[in-house]
């Protein structure tokens, strides 16, 4: 499976990475989260989010295409850096944080992406 995720415990939000639209729609369908279809939409990466307040349950997903894998390996790192940064500032919002640090935000960005690179298949080939 293509789907992990990362605990991001004070957070109350689920972070995902994926490389992979089936995996992606069906975790989203065991969670019964509906309106996640074609994650990237044709574009290269994208950051998907959601704030379900039925379930009690917030999902931020960096997806990317697996045709990526095909570039060097520089521009992926470049993609997912532009999605984490989205995803940043949703975290932000959603624990109303209005004026967060340099140093909070470029901490939590280096959570993010070293979770995406370590689970992208960079440098993992048996992904």
């Amino acid at each position: 499976m293509t789907i992990a995720y990362l605990d991001t415990c004070f957070l109350n939000c689920d972070f995902v990475f994926c490389d992979n639209q089936n995996d992606w729609q069906n975790e989203m369908t065991l969670l019964n989260i509906s309106g996640c279809d074609d994650l990237t939409k044709g574009n290269d990466a994208r950051t998907w989010m959601i704030k379900d307040a039925k379930i009690g349950m917030c999902v931020i997903a960096v997806c990317i295409d697996p045709r990526v894998y095909k570039y060097k390996k520089h521009q992926i790192i470049g993609l997912l850096a532009h999605e984490c940064l989205h995803a940043v500032d949703f975290i932000m919002q959603n624990i109303e944080e209005e004026r967060a640090g340099d140093e909070i935000r470029a901490y939590l960005m280096q959570k993010l992406m070293s979770f995406c690179v370590l689970n992208s298949k960079l440098f993992n080939s048996k992904k």
